[in-house]
């Protein structure tokens, strides 16, 4: 099996030899790892290889050795691991968006419970895993994608993904599997647009050029569409002007006038603050999403800035299980923290006698306000805030109540100390943790695990043909005594 790479604006000196190498396991960040001797006389040294999986025997093109690993690209398949199956997409070879697309879709899932087994295997027998929830379809299911402009020193043109483990380098992509084809439309016929003008991509090196990134939003469950042309320096401005009319022009042509459309302006200057300001030319000012949640439904608007899962079908099945796994009682106190436009606090909502919701991001918390409204929610209140600090704040006001039920559904990064200080001060009795990234996850329980015991973890398959894992933990308190 003939692996055909194609290595886009890549330095031709990228690579410094070419070994037979046998995959042995996965990396932490889902690339194939074996080892190989690259002098005579040596210990074997470990390589890791995007797009390649265990019992894949390969040849690889190899880098220097750097923090005793080789990095490596996959050259030729000798021998495909019984596993691997033809990819869907053209890109898969190279592309860094969706790395596991070439195994097969239950053997994902089975490594992704095996990931999660091992990080929490410290919390066994007391803790009970549930198979992991697998996603239908496992192909266009993502609302989101963000694509790159870049140009090399040639002056050839890239819009499109990152090559994987090739920090910077863009190839372009002409038809993406991840999210529904009007995606892949509309980067192709951007392209297009972008070759008729005298634009340049920005640069983050030299901190010159104009072109960022293209974002697709769409709402799955309603078909409503967004547009997001993100650009740097006022300089290249006025020469976008000229262009605004016909790029606008280009989008309702190709997706239908049923769009809404921003120009997002990125400031970023070396010790100072970045600012994000954004311009709507057409449509409307956010989109709407619906989520169908047993025999509820409810309604979310989504400005270009606010978070959204992106998975849309997937995350209907999450909130409905992390529903399952809490129960709530009517006379509950709900805390949602990093609530972003409150979708999880509105599933809650009806079951218990109050939520209290906190967000970081303005404009997530105003879409969420507005989807309190839109759903006639009334025992819900978001305020906007970082989570530890205004828990701080919270406790010390006598009107306060203290929550029964503690959700939380931090960034990648996971919750900070001070979160997790004022987590454990107020003593909920439950802790439902949804996370995107396990391994921040369970540093933090190990943080709360004297006063917690974990009960219950439910993984999801949020991000089919990627090495990304959803989990959630449920929490129980141990003892109402905390001393610090």
């Amino acid at each position: 099996m003939k692996i055909h790479c194609f290595l886009g604006p890549i330095p031709i000196d990228f690579f410094s030899m070419q070994k037979e190498i046998l995959i042995e396991t996965f990396t932490k960040k889902g690339d194939g790892a074996g080892r190989v001797v690259l002098e005579e006389g040596q210990l074997p040294s470990r390589v890791e290889i995007p797009h390649t999986m265990p019992q894949d025997r390969v040849i690889a093109d190899l880098r220097k050795k750097r923090k005793r690993v080789v990095k490596g690209r996959l050259v030729e398949i000798l021998t495909p691991s019984p596993f691997r199956v033809q990819a869907h997409c053209e890109h898969a070879t190279m592309c860094g968006g969706c790395s596991w697309q070439c195994m097969e879709y239950r053997e994902q899932l089975k490594e992704k419970e095996r990931i999660i087994g091992t990080t929490f295997r410290d919390f066994f027998p007391q803790s009970e895993l549930f198979p992991i929830i697998a996603c239908d379809p496992c192909f266009h299911y993502r609302n989101k994608m963000e694509f790159s402009f870049s140009e090399n020193r040639g002056g050839m043109r890239y819009l499109g993904l990152m090559i994987a483990r090739a920090k910077r380098y863009v190839f372009n992509i002409h038809k993406c599997f991840l999210a529904s084809f009007w995606f892949s439309d509309l980067l192709n016929a951007t392209r297009k647009w972008w070759e008729e003008s005298a634009l340049s991509a920005y640069c983050p090196l030299e901190n010159r050029g104009c072109l960022r990134t293209l974002t697709l939003r769409e709402g799955k469950n309603t078909g409503e569409k967004m547009v997001i042309l993100t650009l740097s320096h006022p300089e290249e401005i006025l020469a976008l002007e000229e262009k605004i009319e016909s790029f606008v022009q280009m989008v309702v042509n190709t997706v239908g006038e049923g769009v809404s459309i921003f120009l997002r302006l990125h400031k970023a200057q070396a010790g100072e603050e970045t600012v994000f300001e954004e311009k709507m030319l057409y449509g409307q000012d956010h989109i709407k999403e619906k989520l169908c949640l047993g025999h509820r439904e409810l309604l979310f608007t989504i400005s270009p800035s606010s978070f959204f899962q992106p998975n849309t079908l997937q995350a209907q099945k999450l909130f409905l299980r992390a529903l399952e796994m809490v129960r709530p009682k009517p006379t509950d106190t709900l805390l949602d923290l990093y609530c972003g436009s409150g979708a999880v606090g509105m599933l809650f909502a009806p079951f218990v006698h109050k939520v209290i919701g906190i967000e970081e991001n303005a404009h997530a918390v105003e879409d969420g306000r507005k989807n309190l409204l839109l759903n006639g929610i009334e025992n819900f209140s978001i305020h906007e805030g970082d989570a530890g600090e205004l828990l701080t704040r919270f406790r010390k006001d006598p009107q306060f109540t203290l929550p029964d039920i503690v959700v939380v559904d931090p960034p990648r990064g996971g919750l900070d100390a001070l979160a997790i200080e004022q987590i454990l001060l107020i003593k909920p009795k439950i802790l439902l943790y949804i996370s995107c990234n396990p391994a921040t996850q369970i540093e933090n329980i190990k943080s709360l695990q004297l006063h917690y015991r974990v009960a219950k973890i439910q993984p999801i398959d949020q991000f089919p043909h990627t090495p990304h894992i959803e989990n959630i933990v449920l929490l129980e308190r141990l003892s109402s005594k905390i001393d610090f």
